[in-house]
């Protein structure tokens, strides 16, 4: 039995679920498979009776159809990435493929490229990229027998049956991806098809409703779940974890061992490469924890062997030697050329290259490699090939690299750019991963062979020297978040990046792109790590909100320098604080994260304030301790050393507290996710009541916003604009902002213009066009406003004591000042919370 011939076996079951609900059960899966068969064979000539398909993937029910009406006809398939072919035309120009099915701006379509007929083995089913991309015209050939007998073993060891489900969390065109399509269609099981990311809320929403039963990672992705607030989800369906890849660090597998041990699930730590269709080895979960640091014993159907130095077998527990694997899964041998396709099945036999050690279970340690390798992000990638590929450009290259970055050095007049530029479209990688160097003199060994250990440690050295002059994006959006793990698949905003990260990135990007796409906060960062540099224009788009935010933090600074009638600042940040919490912590927010997120948002906030109220409370007499308690706002008459303003964080950190209850509910995350802008409504109808109730509607004048519930309001407010989407939307948040501003005109008349003002900026300009200069300003500014807001406040207090400075001179030596100091500020806080976080487990961003 195979998982494509025999599909109408299971009949009505379903066999895939689409996020919509739509199901197609394997007897409709069979049918639109013979179809797409039909369509592309009714496209070909004659003489071609076997043609070569190339297929861009997705997780979709059209491409896996033709993938599988394609194996039903006896065709060999070539799987490519989605926009694959576009990129990189290597692949097509190599081997020629007869057709070529992909998504086009009308749907998933087949084209006819080639009407030659082409000499292929009969057996060849499957060809794939070692690497998991199509930037590399070297090939793995893959049978029938390859595929079939691979998804039988690993259906076998993970008691894969009719009644599981699996949800898609890797592209089915990456060899472990596919594997668990073969899997389940083998058994009868269904795939729950989506393209969505694990810390995207809706991810686990589809995960509920269609009871998924188990999912698939590579290592990154357990990071992910660390942000998705996996720990504390209840998942009654889950059965099953696989992991594979790369190697995922010790202590990692123990934790989440024991987190299924706890949970009532299986984890599966497994070890493979696209050579062997792809799976060679797990570790039972039951032996898991006391093995966290092997790869397990061998699939069934498949045997281990390990291989000295002198070619001969090593029986001993300990002794390193070259992991060698044979079984039936091995593939029929590489192809480099169109010729090879038609090239006989080589032994069963695969050379890993990598070296290993038995330990006295039985099981096996990998402790390194043996050829030229490294595995970045999850892709295998070839040294010897990345030289060659360069070398047939006319690059003289010699690469070395780790798992974190390829180097490759380059000699003569070579452009590196183009070089890097190259490497990045060829592998899809990240420029952030790629670095290219000159080099004069090549060492050499006493054979005349390159000394690669001498360019690898030159590599280091060129790499701690480069220190920050050539970061990446990953490194700046990571700093930006405190040392968050980041995933180039996954945007800002999935990361949880809040408004003040958001302006750190953006400058980043201004320096390295010139002109900034407009939402790139939503695009995947390996999408912006390969966008070229464009000539910058003079005139920039900043976001209205951003030029909100600074006038609100100048009028307040104004209100306190030189007491200019211009109330209201406050009301805005509030406003903006809760629009800021909808754009960018919603993700975490929804997925539950509730404790994480207070801590992150709250920390560098609540450490400058303890930082600067200790330092007064030292140098200018005692402090009230409701500041200390973070109870300052609910008296007036507390107004010690002119650190009144202060106010407003103790708001902050209440609001923040009153705003995390209702995501510590899942039916309330859930309905809030379906529908956030009529639950920010509700609660904001909910809330004026309970003020209206409170009696503190009365007081509604300079002061009563420092009332939790006051504030909250605004925050409210800002949350709903932020979701205000359609027209409609639109104008009833315009009404509401104005009715909502009216309340507070006994603070003053520009109360109420300003939060209006604000609030129609938002809602109806989203950006405004400004000189280059005047954004960078903005920008910088913005990015530094919290601390800013924190310094101003003892600035203005020592200003006031010196006196005899006119109004004017008075408002610019503050802001200068306070500028100076929030930047001075922002990174000592920074650099503490870096170096304790590691220890507390604390990661740390503005919010």
């Amino acid at each position: 039995m195979t998982f494509w011939r025999d599909l109408e076996v299971f009949g009505r079951q379903p066999a895939l679920l689409a996020e919509n609900g739509a199901e197609t059960s394997y007897q409709s899966l069979a049918v639109a498979a013979d179809a797409a068969a039909a369509s592309m064979s009714g496209m070909l000539p004659a003489q071609v009776d076997r043609p070569l398909i190339l297929i861009e993937t997705a997780n979709a029910v059209p491409p896996i159809a033709a993938y599988l009406g394609a194996l039903r006809a006896g065709w060999p398939v070539i799987l490519a990435s989605e926009g694959a072919t576009e990129a990189d035309r290597r692949i097509v120009e190599t081997y020629r493929p007869n057709i070529l099915f992909r998504k086009r701006s009308d749907g998933w379509a087949a084209e006819l490229l080639e009407r030659v007929p082409h000499v292929l083995h009969p057996e060849l089913a499957l060809l794939l990229s070692t690497s998991g991309t199509t930037g590399a015209a070297k090939l793995v050939r893959l049978s029938a027998g390859n595929l079939t007998a691979n998804a039988r073993s690993i259906a076998e060891y993970l008691e894969i049956g009719p009644d599981d489900r699996a949800i898609t969390t890797l592209p089915f065109h990456y060899s472990y991806g596919m594997s668990v399509l073969h899997t389940h269609l083998l058994r009868g099981a269904a795939l729950v098809l989506t393209e969505r990311s694990l810390v995207d809320e809706a991810f686990w929403d589809i995960f509920l409703r269609n009871g998924v039963t188990s999912m698939a990672l590579v290592p990154f992705q357990f990071d992910l779940l660390d942000n998705s607030a996996f720990e504390r989800r209840a998942l009654p369906t889950l059965k099953t974890v696989t992991q594979a890849g790369g190697k995922l660090s010790e202590p990692v597998v123990r934790r989440y061992a024991a987190l299924s041990r706890r949970s009532g699930w299986r984890l599966f730590v497994m070890y493979g490469q696209t050579e062997a269709g792809p799976r060679m080895a797990y570790v039972p979960p039951e032996d898991l924890e006391a093995n966290a640091d092997t790869i397990g014993r061998a699939v069934p159907g498949g045997l281990f062997d390990l291989v000295g130095a002198d070619g001969q077998s090593i029986a001993q527990n300990g002794v390193p030697g070259e992991l060698v694997y044979r079984g039936p899964n091995v593939m029929m041998g590489y192809a480099m050329c169109l010729a090879d396709l038609a090239k006989p099945a080589g032994p069963p036999v695969l050379h890993t290259g990598d070296v290993a050690e038995r330990t006295a279970t039985g099981y096996f340690r990998i402790t390194g490699r043996l050829s030229r390798f490294v595995k970045m992000y999850g892709l295998r990638i070839s040294l010897d090939e990345v030289e060659q590929r360069l070398r047939a450009e006319g690059v003289a290259a010699y690469a070395v690299g780790t798992d974190q970055r390829l180097t490759v050095f380059v000699a003569g007049e070579a452009d590196r750019t183009a070089v890097r530029t190259d490497l990045v479209n060829a592998y899809g990688l990240t420029a952030s991963g790629i670095r290219v160097e000159p080099i004069d003199d090549v060492p050499l060994l006493s054979s005349g062979k390159i000394d690669y250990r001498t360019l690898s440690e030159r590599a280091a050295r060129t790499e701690t020297m480069a220190g920050a002059m050539d970061i990446g994006l990953a490194e700046v959006v990571s700093s930006a978040l405190r040392g968050r793990p980041v995933d180039l698949n996954l945007s800002f905003v999935e990361h949880g990046g809040d408004s003040l990260a958001y302006l750190e990135v953006q400058l980043a990007l201004q320096s390295r792109l010139g002109d900034v796409p407009p939402g790139w906060e939503t695009m995947p960062l390996g999408t912006l790590e390969r966008l070229a540099p464009v000539a910058p224009s003079r005139w920039q788009r900043v976001g209205a909100d951003l030029v909100c935010r600074d006038l609100a933090l100048l009028a307040v600074v104004a209100l306190h320098t030189i007491a200019l009638p211009v109330a209201g600042g406050v009301h805005v940040l509030l406003m903006l604080s809760g629009y800021s919490l909808a754009r960018f912590q919603k993700p975490r927010l929804l997925s539950g994260a509730v404790g994480s997120m207070l801590r992150t948002m709250l920390l560098p906030i609540v450490t400058s304030y303890f930082v600067i109220l200790g330092a007064v409370h030292v140098a200018a007499g005692p402090v009230d301790g409701a500041w200390f308690l973070l109870l300052g706002n609910f008296d007036e008459d507390i107004q010690p050393h002119g650190i009144t303003p202060y106010w407003f964080v103790c708001l902050y950190v209440q609001a923040l507290l009153l705003i995390a209850l209702p995501f510590t509910g899942s039916w309330l995350r859930k309905w809030i996710g379906a529908q956030p802008l009529l639950a920010g409504l509700a609660a904001l109808g909910a809330l004026a009541a309970i003020v209206f109730a409170l009696g503190l509607t009365a007081e509604l004048g300079a002061t009563s916003v420092r009332h939790p519930l006051v504030g909250l309001q605004l925050i409210l407010l800002g949350w709903c604009i932020f979701h205000a989407v359609s027209s409609a939307d639109r104008v009833l948040m315009a009404v509401l902002s104005a009715v909502l501003a009216a309340l507070f005109l006994p603070a003053g008349a520009t109360a109420p213009l300003l939060l209006m003002g604000a609030a129609a900026a938002v809602l109806w300009l989203g950006s405004l066009p400004v000189p280059r200069a005047t954004a960078r300003l903005a920008t910088y500014v913005g990015k530094q406003s919290m601390y800013l807001y924190l310094s101003h406040v003892v600035v203005v207090a020592a200003l006031t004591r010196l006196g005899g400075l006119p109004d004017g001179l008075l408002l610019a030596a503050t802001l200068l000042i306070s500028l100076a100091v929030a930047e001075l500020l922002s990174r000592g806080v920074q650099t503490a919370i870096a170096r304790v976080g590691p220890w507390t487990g604390l990661r740390s961003q503005d919010a």
